[in-house]
Protein backbone atom coordinates (compact mmCIF):
# COMPACT_ATOMS: atom_id res chain seq x y z
CA UNK A 1 0.00 0.00 0.00
CA UNK A 2 1.38 3.20 -0.92
CA UNK A 3 2.00 6.16 1.85
CA UNK A 4 0.19 9.27 1.63
CA UNK A 5 1.81 12.22 1.54
CA UNK A 6 2.16 14.31 4.25
CA UNK A 7 2.65 17.89 4.88
CA UNK A 8 5.44 18.27 6.85
CA UNK A 9 7.90 16.28 4.25
CA UNK A 10 10.27 19.38 2.96
CA UNK A 11 10.58 19.14 -0.49
CA UNK A 12 14.22 20.22 -1.02
CA UNK A 13 13.61 20.63 -5.02
CA UNK A 14 10.97 23.05 -3.95
CA UNK A 15 12.88 26.01 -4.55
CA UNK A 16 13.33 25.46 -8.62
CA UNK A 17 9.88 26.73 -9.02
CA UNK A 18 11.02 29.73 -8.21
CA UNK A 19 13.47 30.05 -10.94
CA UNK A 20 12.39 32.66 -13.36
CA UNK A 21 11.96 31.06 -16.79
CA UNK A 22 11.43 32.25 -20.57
CA UNK A 23 10.71 30.39 -23.88
CA UNK A 24 14.51 29.50 -23.70
CA UNK A 25 14.71 27.80 -20.31
CA UNK A 26 16.35 29.23 -17.14
CA UNK A 27 16.87 32.98 -17.16
CA UNK A 28 20.77 34.18 -16.22
CA UNK A 29 19.62 36.53 -14.13
CA UNK A 30 20.68 38.16 -10.45
CA UNK A 31 17.76 36.35 -8.78
CA UNK A 32 18.28 32.62 -10.36
CA UNK A 33 22.04 33.17 -9.60
CA UNK A 34 20.84 34.03 -5.78
CA UNK A 35 18.46 31.42 -5.05
CA UNK A 36 21.26 28.40 -6.95
CA UNK A 37 23.54 29.85 -4.42
CA UNK A 38 21.17 29.99 -1.46
CA UNK A 39 19.83 26.06 -2.26
CA UNK A 40 22.52 23.98 -3.79
CA UNK A 41 23.83 22.14 -0.76
CA UNK A 42 27.85 22.77 -2.34
CA UNK A 43 27.09 26.48 -1.14
CA UNK A 44 24.40 27.20 0.98
CA UNK A 45 25.40 28.20 4.75
CA UNK A 46 28.84 27.27 3.52
CA UNK A 47 29.54 30.43 1.98
CA UNK A 48 29.79 32.99 5.06
CA UNK A 49 30.72 36.87 5.72
CA UNK A 50 32.88 37.25 8.31
CA UNK A 51 32.65 39.94 10.13
CA UNK A 52 36.31 40.41 11.63
CA UNK A 53 38.19 40.18 8.52
CA UNK A 54 35.72 41.66 6.29
CA UNK A 55 35.76 38.70 3.63
CA UNK A 56 33.37 36.18 1.97
CA UNK A 57 34.75 32.60 3.38
CA UNK A 58 33.43 28.94 1.14
CA UNK A 59 34.11 26.21 4.15
CA UNK A 60 35.97 28.23 6.15
CA UNK A 61 38.67 29.30 3.94
CA UNK A 62 38.54 33.20 2.05
CA UNK A 63 37.34 33.02 -1.29
CA UNK A 64 39.80 33.77 -3.87
CA UNK A 65 40.24 33.77 -7.79
CA UNK A 66 40.22 30.33 -8.21
CA UNK A 67 37.14 29.66 -5.83
CA UNK A 68 34.92 31.55 -8.23
CA UNK A 69 36.18 29.21 -11.03
CA UNK A 70 34.75 26.41 -8.66
CA UNK A 71 31.85 28.02 -8.74
CA UNK A 72 30.73 28.53 -12.00
CA UNK A 73 31.93 24.71 -12.78
CA UNK A 74 29.45 24.05 -10.05
CA UNK A 75 26.48 25.87 -11.40
CA UNK A 76 26.79 24.41 -14.87
CA UNK A 77 27.12 21.09 -13.32
CA UNK A 78 23.46 22.23 -11.92
CA UNK A 79 22.61 23.33 -15.57
CA UNK A 80 22.59 26.92 -14.86
CA UNK A 81 25.44 29.48 -16.67
CA UNK A 82 25.23 33.16 -15.06
CA UNK A 83 26.42 36.05 -16.21
CA UNK A 84 30.79 35.88 -15.71
CA UNK A 85 30.23 39.21 -14.31
CA UNK A 86 27.70 38.12 -11.76
CA UNK A 87 29.37 35.82 -9.66
CA UNK A 88 31.80 38.09 -7.50
CA UNK A 89 28.72 40.04 -6.34
CA UNK A 90 26.27 37.49 -6.11
CA UNK A 91 29.06 35.39 -3.85
CA UNK A 92 29.47 38.28 -1.56
CA UNK A 93 25.93 39.23 -0.91
CA UNK A 94 25.06 35.89 -0.23
CA UNK A 95 28.26 35.83 2.35
CA UNK A 96 26.91 38.59 3.86
CA UNK A 97 23.22 36.67 4.23
CA UNK A 98 25.30 34.38 6.48
CA UNK A 99 27.41 36.70 8.94
CA UNK A 100 29.56 35.31 11.42
CA UNK A 101 31.99 36.66 14.00
CA UNK A 102 34.96 34.22 15.09
CA UNK A 103 35.99 36.26 18.29
CA UNK A 104 32.23 37.37 19.40
CA UNK A 105 31.57 33.94 18.82
CA UNK A 106 34.56 32.52 20.70
CA UNK A 107 33.74 35.04 23.71
CA UNK A 108 30.34 34.35 24.27
CA UNK A 109 31.03 30.77 24.74
CA UNK A 110 32.69 31.04 27.89
CA UNK A 111 31.63 30.76 31.02
CA UNK A 112 33.60 32.23 34.11
CA UNK A 113 34.10 30.08 36.88
CA UNK A 114 35.23 33.09 39.44
CA UNK A 115 38.08 32.76 39.83
CA UNK A 116 40.27 35.98 39.71
CA UNK A 117 43.15 36.22 37.38
CA UNK A 118 42.59 39.28 34.99
CA UNK A 119 44.47 41.61 37.91
CA UNK A 120 47.64 39.29 38.05
CA UNK A 121 47.54 38.30 34.41
CA UNK A 122 50.77 40.43 33.80
CA UNK A 123 52.27 39.05 37.08
CA UNK A 124 51.72 35.52 37.15
CA UNK A 125 52.57 35.32 33.41
CA UNK A 126 54.74 37.92 32.70
CA UNK A 127 57.06 38.52 35.25
CA UNK A 128 55.42 42.38 36.00
CA UNK A 129 56.05 43.67 39.41
CA UNK A 130 53.05 43.19 41.28
CA UNK A 131 51.30 46.80 42.11
CA UNK A 132 48.62 48.72 41.66
CA UNK A 133 49.58 50.08 38.29
CA UNK A 134 50.15 46.77 36.81
CA UNK A 135 46.86 45.21 37.81
CA UNK A 136 44.88 47.90 36.14
CA UNK A 137 46.18 48.40 33.49
CA UNK A 138 46.19 44.41 32.68
CA UNK A 139 42.36 44.49 33.85
CA UNK A 140 41.65 47.06 32.05
CA UNK A 141 43.46 45.96 29.00
CA UNK A 142 41.30 42.70 28.58
CA UNK A 143 38.33 44.35 29.05
CA UNK A 144 39.22 47.19 26.27
CA UNK A 145 39.56 44.35 23.94
CA UNK A 146 36.31 42.68 24.62
CA UNK A 147 34.83 46.19 24.13
CA UNK A 148 35.99 46.01 21.01
CA UNK A 149 34.77 43.41 20.04
CA UNK A 150 31.58 42.91 21.13
CA UNK A 151 31.40 46.84 20.33
CA UNK A 152 33.39 47.71 17.29
CA UNK A 153 34.51 51.56 17.30
CA UNK A 154 33.92 52.05 20.63
CA UNK A 155 36.64 54.08 21.86
CA UNK A 156 40.07 52.64 23.01
CA UNK A 157 42.75 55.24 22.68
CA UNK A 158 45.64 53.20 24.88
CA UNK A 159 48.16 50.91 24.22
CA UNK A 160 49.85 48.73 26.78
CA UNK A 161 53.86 48.18 26.23
CA UNK A 162 55.43 45.24 27.18
CA UNK A 163 59.23 46.27 27.97
CA UNK A 164 61.73 43.34 28.18
CA UNK A 165 64.57 42.11 26.99
CA UNK A 166 64.98 40.63 23.10
CA UNK A 167 64.23 36.80 23.20
CA UNK A 168 61.76 36.15 26.08
CA UNK A 169 59.10 35.93 23.38
CA UNK A 170 57.05 38.57 24.13
CA UNK A 171 55.09 38.74 20.61
CA UNK A 172 54.58 34.82 20.80
CA UNK A 173 52.67 35.81 24.52
CA UNK A 174 50.54 38.41 22.56
CA UNK A 175 49.93 35.70 20.11
CA UNK A 176 48.91 32.79 22.60
CA UNK A 177 46.53 35.50 24.28
CA UNK A 178 44.72 36.73 21.73
CA UNK A 179 45.16 33.72 19.16
CA UNK A 180 47.81 33.57 16.43
CA UNK A 181 44.81 34.02 14.01
CA UNK A 182 43.59 37.11 15.31
CA UNK A 183 47.11 38.68 15.89
CA UNK A 184 48.38 40.94 13.18
CA UNK A 185 52.36 41.89 13.77
CA UNK A 186 53.76 43.37 10.52
CA UNK A 187 51.74 46.71 10.71
CA UNK A 188 53.34 50.23 9.44
CA UNK A 189 51.10 52.50 11.23
CA UNK A 190 52.60 55.20 8.69
CA UNK A 191 51.61 53.06 5.36
CA UNK A 192 49.05 54.41 3.14
CA UNK A 193 46.20 54.54 5.20
CA UNK A 194 44.65 51.60 2.83
CA UNK A 195 47.63 49.33 2.87
CA UNK A 196 47.68 49.90 6.79
CA UNK A 197 43.92 49.41 7.74
CA UNK A 198 44.28 46.09 4.90
CA UNK A 199 46.99 44.72 7.28
CA UNK A 200 44.89 45.20 10.32
CA UNK A 201 41.70 43.72 8.64
CA UNK A 202 41.04 39.91 10.63
CA UNK A 203 43.11 41.15 13.62
CA UNK A 204 42.01 41.42 17.40
CA UNK A 205 45.09 42.76 18.68
CA UNK A 206 47.69 44.37 16.22
CA UNK A 207 51.59 44.54 17.76
CA UNK A 208 53.20 47.40 17.09
CA UNK A 209 56.80 45.78 17.29
CA UNK A 210 59.79 48.11 18.56
CA UNK A 211 56.93 50.58 19.35
CA UNK A 212 60.51 53.16 20.87
CA UNK A 213 60.11 54.11 16.77
CA UNK A 214 56.82 55.60 17.06
CA UNK A 215 57.27 57.67 19.96
CA UNK A 216 60.09 59.44 17.67
CA UNK A 217 56.98 60.51 14.86
CA UNK A 218 54.57 63.49 15.95
CA UNK A 219 52.41 63.17 18.76
CA UNK A 220 49.69 64.44 16.37
CA UNK A 221 50.16 62.05 14.03
CA UNK A 222 50.84 59.25 16.45
CA UNK A 223 47.32 60.10 18.33
CA UNK A 224 45.36 60.44 15.64
CA UNK A 225 46.02 56.81 14.12
CA UNK A 226 45.67 55.19 17.59
CA UNK A 227 42.44 56.96 18.44
CA UNK A 228 40.83 56.83 15.39
CA UNK A 229 37.65 54.96 16.14
CA UNK A 230 36.78 53.46 12.50
CA UNK A 231 38.90 53.96 9.14
CA UNK A 232 37.12 54.36 5.70
CA UNK A 233 39.03 52.44 3.07
CA UNK A 234 38.12 50.77 -0.69
CA UNK A 235 38.19 46.59 0.15
CA UNK A 236 39.80 44.04 -2.05
CA UNK A 237 37.08 43.17 -4.69
CA UNK A 238 35.04 46.84 -3.75
CA UNK A 239 34.71 49.73 -6.32
CA UNK A 240 33.82 52.18 -3.66
CA UNK A 241 35.06 52.91 -0.17
CA UNK A 242 32.91 51.72 2.92
CA UNK A 243 33.24 52.62 6.50
CA UNK A 244 34.72 49.83 8.96
CA UNK A 245 35.07 50.26 12.92
CA UNK A 246 37.88 49.32 14.75
CA UNK A 247 37.87 45.88 16.41
CA UNK A 248 41.04 45.60 17.72
CA UNK A 249 42.93 47.18 20.54
CA UNK A 250 47.35 47.87 19.97
CA UNK A 251 50.13 46.44 21.74
CA UNK A 252 53.29 47.78 21.76
CA UNK A 253 56.69 45.74 23.03
CA UNK A 254 60.17 47.57 23.31
CA UNK A 255 63.39 46.56 24.57
CA UNK A 256 63.66 48.51 27.63
CA UNK A 257 66.55 51.48 27.09
CA UNK A 258 68.49 52.84 29.81
CA UNK A 259 67.81 56.72 28.37
CA UNK A 260 64.37 56.56 28.29
CA UNK A 261 62.15 56.83 24.69
CA UNK A 262 59.13 59.26 25.59
CA UNK A 263 59.79 62.50 24.49
CA UNK A 264 57.17 64.10 25.81
CA UNK A 265 55.20 62.95 28.76
CA UNK A 266 52.15 65.63 28.71
CA UNK A 267 51.01 63.73 25.59
CA UNK A 268 51.12 59.83 26.84
CA UNK A 269 48.60 59.10 29.03
CA UNK A 270 47.80 57.14 26.33
CA UNK A 271 50.78 54.59 26.85
CA UNK A 272 50.55 52.20 29.36
CA UNK A 273 54.19 50.87 29.77
CA UNK A 274 54.84 47.84 31.84
CA UNK A 275 58.69 46.34 32.33
CA UNK A 276 58.35 42.02 32.12
CA UNK A 277 60.94 39.65 32.54
CA UNK A 278 59.17 36.62 30.76
CA UNK A 279 56.64 34.64 29.02
CA UNK A 280 55.19 32.20 30.30
CA UNK A 281 53.09 30.43 27.33
CA UNK A 282 51.99 27.70 29.11
CA UNK A 283 50.40 29.37 31.73
CA UNK A 284 48.86 31.89 28.85
CA UNK A 285 47.65 28.92 27.06
CA UNK A 286 46.32 27.13 30.27
CA UNK A 287 44.32 29.66 31.42
CA UNK A 288 43.33 32.17 28.48
CA UNK A 289 39.84 30.94 28.42
CA UNK A 290 39.50 31.68 32.28
CA UNK A 291 40.97 35.01 31.39
CA UNK A 292 38.59 36.00 29.20
CA UNK A 293 35.59 34.69 30.27
CA UNK A 294 36.49 37.09 33.14
CA UNK A 295 36.83 40.11 31.04
CA UNK A 296 33.57 39.62 29.60
CA UNK A 297 31.87 39.16 32.76
CA UNK A 298 33.60 42.53 33.53
CA UNK A 299 32.57 44.38 30.39
CA UNK A 300 28.71 42.94 30.43
CA UNK A 301 28.94 44.32 34.51
CA UNK A 302 29.63 47.83 32.14
CA UNK A 303 33.37 48.19 33.89
CA UNK A 304 35.50 50.57 32.42
CA UNK A 305 38.71 49.63 30.25
CA UNK A 306 40.30 53.55 30.58
CA UNK A 307 41.96 55.49 33.67
CA UNK A 308 39.62 56.91 36.29
CA UNK A 309 39.76 59.49 38.97
CA UNK A 310 43.06 61.13 39.94
CA UNK A 311 44.91 58.45 41.62
CA UNK A 312 44.80 56.23 38.96
CA UNK A 313 45.75 58.52 36.10
CA UNK A 314 48.29 59.35 38.74
CA UNK A 315 49.98 55.96 38.80
CA UNK A 316 50.04 56.15 34.63
CA UNK A 317 51.70 59.58 34.58
CA UNK A 318 54.16 58.58 37.02
CA UNK A 319 54.97 55.30 35.09
CA UNK A 320 55.13 57.54 31.62
CA UNK A 321 58.33 59.91 33.93
CA UNK A 322 60.15 57.36 34.96
CA UNK A 323 60.70 56.46 30.80
CA UNK A 324 61.47 59.97 29.77
CA UNK A 325 64.15 60.63 27.49
CA UNK A 326 66.74 62.32 29.33
CA UNK A 327 67.96 65.52 28.11
CA UNK A 328 70.88 66.86 29.45
CA UNK A 329 69.59 70.69 29.60
CA UNK A 330 67.13 69.35 32.37
CA UNK A 331 69.89 69.64 34.81
CA UNK A 332 71.56 73.43 33.22
CA UNK A 333 67.64 74.33 33.62
CA UNK A 334 66.47 72.91 36.83
CA UNK A 335 69.73 74.85 38.26
CA UNK A 336 69.43 78.52 36.41
CA UNK A 337 65.49 78.56 36.70
CA UNK A 338 64.06 76.16 39.01
CA UNK A 339 66.72 76.64 42.08
CA UNK A 340 66.63 80.39 41.68
CA UNK A 341 62.81 80.46 41.59
CA UNK A 342 62.60 81.21 38.04
CA UNK A 343 58.76 80.28 37.98
CA UNK A 344 57.56 82.14 34.33
CA UNK A 345 59.80 82.19 31.52
CA UNK A 346 59.81 82.30 27.94
CA UNK A 347 61.55 79.90 25.90
CA UNK A 348 63.84 82.59 24.46
CA UNK A 349 64.51 83.29 28.22
CA UNK A 350 65.04 79.50 28.73
CA UNK A 351 67.41 79.39 26.14
CA UNK A 352 69.68 82.15 26.52
CA UNK A 353 69.75 80.68 30.82
CA UNK A 354 71.60 77.88 28.86
CA UNK A 355 74.06 80.34 27.55
CA UNK A 356 72.74 80.07 23.48
CA UNK A 357 72.92 82.79 21.48
CA UNK A 358 70.43 84.80 19.92
CA UNK A 359 71.30 83.49 15.89
CA UNK A 360 71.88 79.79 17.20
CA UNK A 361 67.58 79.63 18.31
CA UNK A 362 66.33 78.08 15.49
CA UNK A 363 63.01 76.01 15.44
CA UNK A 364 64.95 72.54 16.85
CA UNK A 365 66.54 74.65 20.00
CA UNK A 366 63.11 76.27 20.47
CA UNK A 367 60.95 72.82 20.70
CA UNK A 368 63.85 70.75 22.30
CA UNK A 369 63.82 74.21 24.87
CA UNK A 370 59.67 73.63 25.53
CA UNK A 371 60.10 69.44 26.37
CA UNK A 372 62.75 69.98 28.96
CA UNK A 373 60.20 72.61 30.57
CA UNK A 374 57.39 70.42 29.98
CA UNK A 375 59.30 68.17 31.93
CA UNK A 376 60.41 69.91 34.78
CA UNK A 377 56.80 71.00 35.80
CA UNK A 378 56.28 74.10 33.53
CA UNK A 379 52.98 74.62 31.17
CA UNK A 380 52.19 77.34 28.65
CA UNK A 381 49.85 79.22 27.77
CA UNK A 382 49.62 82.73 25.71
CA UNK A 383 50.61 85.53 27.64
CA UNK A 384 52.42 89.35 27.24
CA UNK A 385 55.99 89.79 27.47
CA UNK A 386 56.46 93.09 29.69
CA UNK A 387 56.71 94.98 25.98
CA UNK A 388 52.78 93.62 25.96
CA UNK A 389 53.93 91.70 23.02
CA UNK A 390 51.52 88.59 22.41
CA UNK A 391 53.75 85.07 22.70
CA UNK A 392 54.06 81.68 24.55
CA UNK A 393 54.87 81.88 27.90
CA UNK A 394 55.94 78.63 30.54
CA UNK A 395 54.95 79.11 34.12
CA UNK A 396 55.14 76.80 37.23
CA UNK A 397 53.54 76.71 40.53
CA UNK A 398 55.71 78.70 43.17
CA UNK A 399 56.99 75.79 45.45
Amino acid sequence: MMAEPTDNVFDLQAWKGKLQTSKQGVKKSITNLMLHLENLREFGDKIRWNELAYRAEWNGHPIEDSDLIAVRLILEAHQFEPNVGDVLPAVMAHAKRNPYHPVREYLTGLKWDGVDRIDRWLTDCMGADANDFTAIIGRKTLIAAVARAFKPGCKVDTVLILEGEQGIRKSSAIATLFGEEFTAESVNLFDQHNKMVMSMMGAWCVELAEFIAITRKDENTVKGLLSMKSDRVVLPYAKMASEHPRQCIFFGTINPSETGYFTDATGNRRYWPVFVRKADLDWIAKHRDQLWAEAVEAYRWNETWWLEGMAEEELAKTAVALREEYDAWDEILTDKLIFNSINRVTVTEALAALGMPSERMDKKAQNRVAKCLRRLGYTSKYGKDESRKSMRIFEREAR
